[in-house]
């Protein structure tokens, strides 16, 4: 299922994106390639896996990848870890046309990863993040993107989150919700200020109350950094307990959600 771009509110003059139409169903991933220029995968990937399937991800991954993966404290943060990154390297090398294993990553100031040197498939650009046993990982050609994936905590304290990345409109507006609807609305607003964080390049440099991530899209400065064509904002529901977002160029066509099958699984 291929969910089209069509925003549902027009943006403001100083808006920095435009909330589009909620994702659809996840669906097996087939070709990896894009049918359209425009076009935006978003995969997801199980990180939980048995010892056997952990060590064919582990011999993906570079030295250095490995070695990170060795100071986790606990095996299941190790293992988290090395799914996450193995499928990483899976997806990009199959847009990529890169043998995963041989993958060459640069990193940003902010530590945004992008494929380094002169490796087919320079112009792919490509985002991920995991929370407890899942992971995103979107791709496009049109321009940069970030995506964020957050576990809903039930036992959070709403008013705390909040204070801690939600703008005064934005706190105003979680106070008209029903109390039930509002951990989870939290956990939202908060996935798409990560994501433009990301598809900006800042990662956590910039406080996230600095955006506004309900309609209107504005910063607290005034104006944003939309240029020709705002950023265009998904929310997504990987599963139950989970919420995320998806924020990419403006002049994205569609979005199209797949699942990612580890290497190790394919008959």
């Amino acid at each position: 299922m291929l969910m089209h771009a069509t925003p549902c509110i027009d943006p403001a003059d100083d808006g920095w994106g435009t909330l589009s139409l909620q994702t659809g169903e996840w669906h097996a991933s087939a070709e990896c390639a894009f049918g359209q220029p425009a076009d935006i995968h978003v995969y997801k990937a199980e990180l939980s896996a048995g010892e056997s399937q952990i060590g064919v991800s582990a011999a993906l991954l570079s030295p250095a990848e490995r070695a990170r993966a060795d100071r986790f404290r606990f095996p299941h943060d190790r293992a988290r870890y090395i799914m996450a990154h193995g499928a990483l390297r899976e997806i990009v090398g199959a847009y990529a046309g890169i043998p995963p294993e041989r993958i060459e990553f640069s990193f940003s100031r902010y530590g945004k990863p992008a494929l380094s040197g002169f490796q087919p498939g320079i112009g792919i650009e490509f985002n991920m993040s995991h929370a407890g046993d899942v992971a995103l990982i979107a791709l496009s050609e049109v321009g940069p993107l970030g995506v964020d994936i957050e576990h809903v905590r039930e036992e959070t304290d709403p008013g705390q989150l909040a204070e801690a990345c939600l703008t005064p409109g934005e706190i105003r507006m979680l106070g008209t919700m029903p109390v039930h609807e509002r951990i989870e609305t939290v956990y939202r607003w908060w996935t798409r200020k990560e994501a433009l964080a990301k598809a900006l390049g800042e990662g956590l440099a910039q406080p996230l109350t600095r955006y506004q991530v309900v309609p209107p899209f504005v910063t607290r400065e005034g104006g944003g950094p939309a240029g020709r064509h705002p950023w265009g904002v998904w929310d997504i529901s990987p599963y139950p307990g989970y919420v995320a977002t998806l924020v990419a160029n403006g002049a994205v066509r569609s979005v199209r959600l797949l699942v990612h099958e580890p290497r190790g699984l394919i008959a």
